[in-house]
């Protein structure tokens, strides 16, 4: 199994747990939402998105 195909296995099971597979885009813009409103939290707990910021704010300048 791929790593994106893992990914998306992860997420159909978070979804239709949360109740929202069933909706349109199999609730990617309920979470979607979600996650936005903790966006600061999800940087501080991922490396990965603080260094991509990084190199676009450098790419931008």
């Amino acid at each position: 199994m791929t790593r994106q195909r893992r990914h998306e296995v992860y997420f159909e099971e978070y979804a239709k747990l949360r109740g929202c597979y069933s909706e349109l885009a199999e609730g990617r813009r309920l979470l979607g939402a979600e996650a936005a409103k903790k966006y600061d939290r999800i940087r501080q707990l991922c490396p990965e998105l603080q260094d991509l910021e990084d190199r676009i704010k450098a790419w931008i300048d």
